[in-house]
């Protein structure tokens, strides 16, 4: 999947497939727009290489934005929207969501879970969002706060086994939090630490995030 701005319309692009099941249906009622795939646990593989290519762009209305998919590969460039919550649920993935321009909106609730993956999250601080969820299982994350960071933000990251990166900019402060037993931590920077807590940055907006990890690694970076 290839997820971006750049058009006048609410949502348009191109969905390529060769299986006759995987025929996308699209619905609206009222101001909901649904674009669903059917799944089923018995398909007939074709000849050569299976096709299930989803290039879509979206238009700068106000919207709260919901994916579910299982696995794949995604490329979600979300900056210069207009995003007022985000809701990502996938499988075993490889995906990096970007927000490489501030949202033109405040974003409620960015929610993103997830299973054995590998998933970047880039440019959080333009994202304007106040509240982060984040779970995942066995995998690789990265949370990149880089961006404006105009406002407070609370983010909570839970996962199993594990490789979890956070980088905070040098533009906003940061308490990070480690609950459980985690002691595998990895710093990178200027932090000051009291028991479980960890501080960086002395201005700014205050970035609160919340960890629960029991096995893993942590990386911490301040820039």
């Amino acid at each position: 999947m290839d997820l971006n701005g750049g058009t006048a319309q609410l949502i348009e692009g191109t969905i390529t497939y060769n299986l006759e099941t995987w025929a996308p249906v699209v619905t609206r009622e009222g101001s909901i727009v649904k674009i669903s795939q059917k799944t089923t646990s018995t398909i007939s593989i074709p000849q050569g290489q299976i096709k299930n290519q989803w290039d879509l762009q979206l238009g700068s209305a106000p919207m709260n934005l919901s994916l579910a998919t299982g696995a794949y590969e995604g490329q979600l460039n979300l900056g210069g929207l207009a995003i007022a919550s985000l809701t990502i649920t996938d499988g075993a993935s490889s995906s990096k969501v970007r927000f490489d321009e501030p949202n033109l909106t405040t974003m409620s609730e960015l929610e993103y879970s997830t299973g054995a993956s590998d998933v970047e999250l880039f440019g959080l601080g333009n994202a304007h969002v106040s509240e982060v969820d984040f779970t995942g299982g066995v995998g690789s994350y990265t949370l990149d706060f880089t961006g404006e960071n105009t406002n407070d933000c609370e983010v909570s990251v839970k996962s199993g086994v594990s490789s979890v990166k956070i980088i905070i900019p040098e533009n906003v402060r940061a308490e990070v939090i480690i609950n459980g037993e985690l002691n595998d931590v990895d710093l990178t920077g200027t932090w000051t630490v009291e028991n479980n807590r960890y501080f960086a940055g002395e201005e700014g907006g205050l970035i609160r995030i919340t960890i629960d990890m029991a096995v893993g690694d942590l990386e911490l970076i301040a820039n």
